[in-house]
């Protein structure tokens, strides 16, 4: 298996929602369908104030009646606070258990992920498919992936994880192949910035315009169903070691004020950085964008694997 790359995923945690009602009171809540989600299925999903404004993302994986909710570790705590407080009298318990559970992403041919997981990965040919070894210990989630090699997000039980350490700085691909994936990551410097929209969720599969009301549904419906949507987030590439999400971006044709924000970044190769930012489509045009100031690092723009300009049904 030397072809396999493993990275110990320390900065998410996992949210469990147990109960008969778990599944519709999430359904309430969040930007995707998780009432039909079958046990085989993963799902992204935002989670946004009444303003539309996104409070954090998740991945949604279904093991009978519990939901698992996985997500940035450091807005966990303010995340069950929150959707607690909505609950009321519903038949729904939010807790945080990401000491219950190790994350972990793999990278490499799906024979070889197979065997690193112990779980029989033969069919799962498309993206957010879950298989489950015999036991329920170990959980795989077949991910996005952007080189042609296949990538695996991996939940195991902690008391059946082989513990390993923090991987090594210059080991790291996880976030770096996301970005180039064009999949965002809400985190605390971003928190109540961006509409779904904004960082593409709704073309990554996170936003269901068919199901029912949730907090900032009517904003999200609205931005989608009046037409193109203006600010769209973008891949860029950039000669820095030092940059971090809610960076301000400038556009050389509007010097007075921010054109848009870093959304996700992580190191490239020979000191630069792969990063998302989102910034109004208009802008892009007969501009040349930099980071803090018109005089800060010039951005070059990436292709993202999706395109920016198709309207999700």
């Amino acid at each position: 298996m030397s072809g396999i790359k493993r990275e110990l995923l320390s900065t998410l945690g996992v949210i469990l929602a147990t109960g008969e009602e778990a599944a519709s009171f999430l359904q309430g809540q969040l930007t995707n369908d998780v009432a039909s989600m079958s046990p085989d299925q993963a799902r992204l999903a935002g989670y946004c104030t009444a303003k539309g404004r996104l409070l954090g993302q998740f991945t949604v994986l279904r093991q009978g009646a519990d939901l698992f909710l996985i997500t940035d570790k450091a807005l966990l705590p303010a995340l069950v606070k929150r959707l607690s407080m909505f609950v009321l009298r519903a038949k729904c318990k939010l807790r945080d258990v990401s000491n219950d559970f190790v994350i972990t992403g793999l990278k490499g041919s799906m024979p070889e992920l197979s065997a690193a997981c112990g779980i029989d990965l033969s069919g799962t040919s498309s993206q957010m498919q879950v298989k489950r070894n015999s036991d329920n210990s170990k959980t795989a989630v077949t991910w996005f992936n952007c080189d042609g090699a296949q990538r695996v997000l991996l939940l195991s039980a902690a008391d059946h994880s082989v513990e390993e350490p923090e991987t090594p700085e210059s080991e790291k691909f996880w976030a770096h192949d996301d970005i180039l994936c064009g999949i965002p990551q809400i985190e605390s410097r971003t928190v109540e910035t961006f509409v779904p929209q904004m960082v593409n969720l709704d073309l990554i599969g996170g936003v269901n315009f068919q199901k029912g009301c949730y907090p900032g549904q009517e904003i999200v419906a609205r931005s989608h169903y009046l037409g193109k949507m203006k600010r769209r987030m973008h891949l860029g590439h950039v000669i820095t070691d030092n940059l971090t999400p809610g960076t301000d971006i400038f556009a050389s044709t509007h010097p007075n004020e921010p054109a848009g924000k870093v959304v996700s970044a992580a190191k490239g190769v020979n000191n630069s950085t792969v990063f998302l930012f989102e910034v109004s489509s208009d802008l892009l045009e007969g501009a040349t964008l930099h980071l803090n100031t018109l005089e800060g690092p010039e951005v070059c723009l990436g292709k993202l694997p999706y395109s920016i300009t198709q309207k999700p049904n």
